[in-house]
């Protein structure tokens, strides 16, 4: 939390396996919420998500790509059902 705001960062991702891992670690501790939306990668980015241990990783996989546009609509959407205050 950041001056009493709750704080929700949306990553779209689609083929990122060898680097989403550094992407989150690099994320601050203020942010309370990293929703990540796999656009139905074809590499191992989803297995890797499912292996990350942060408490504040929330994961939503498309069954079909759809692109970043929808990817960071749905994020979004998802960060404001968690109660961010911030997007």
């Amino acid at each position: 939390m950041f001056e009493k705001t709750k704080i929700a960062v949306t990553i779209p991702v689609f083929n990122e396996e060898s680097h989403i891992k550094d992407v989150i670690k690099a994320i601050p501790d203020y942010v309370d919420y990293i929703v990540i939306i796999d656009d139905f990668s074809t590499d191992g980015t989803f297995n890797k998500l499912l292996r990350i241990n942060d408490d504040r990783v929330f994961i939503l996989r498309h069954k079909k790509n759809q692109g970043v546009g929808k990817s960071t609509i749905d994020g979004h959407l998802f960060g404001v059902f968690l109660g961010a205050d911030i997007l």
